[in-house]
């Protein structure tokens, strides 16, 4: 599909997350990408701007839902549809990456990155607990040493 396609290049590799580059204009490269692969599934058609649709629903749910809207209101012009399926498609992006991860393309992250933040505070507070106890272990140990000497 083209919107996953699309998609996938914005993605940083590494990160896994929208290069920078590619964020204001997304989610509306996204919605024109469904428009267009409806017109290629000759689901639609568009006559001077005019996006009407032609066909039966694609079984697709993604796509049947564009599908839908576009024909809740025929005639409008394709910039339209571009900028209202970029909203309208109830995120959009967020159904397509998880479309790629269904489909195995993509990992989705099983780190939550809020309790691993307070897990971590808890091992640096046992640490520094720790370390502490073993500094005044330390510091006995050099004063029962001191007092030995002194007395012999």
């Amino acid at each position: 599909m083209l919107a996953t396609d699309l998609l996938l290049l914005a993605l940083d590799d590494e990160r896994g997350t929208v290069l920078s580059q590619a964020t204001m204009g997304l989610d509306y490269g996204l919605a024109g990408a469904v428009v267009m692969e409806l017109a290629l599934r000759g689901r639609v058609r568009i006559d001077h701007e005019a996006v009407s649709t032609t066909g039966p629903a694609t079984d697709d749910v993604l796509l049947d839902d564009a599908l839908r809207v576009i024909a809740a209101t025929p005639g409008k012009t394709l910039s339209h549809w571009v900028w209202h399926l970029s909203r309208d498609m109830d995120g959009l992006r967020q159904r397509l990456l998880d479309r790629l991860v269904t489909q195995g393309t993509l990992e989705k992250s099983n780190v939550n990155p809020i309790i691993e933040m307070s897990r971590m505070m808890e091992v640096m507070r046992a640490y520094q607990s720790l370390s502490n106890m073993m500094t005044k272990a330390d510091d006995l140990r050099k004063t029962a040493i001191e007092k030995l000497a002194e007395t012999s």
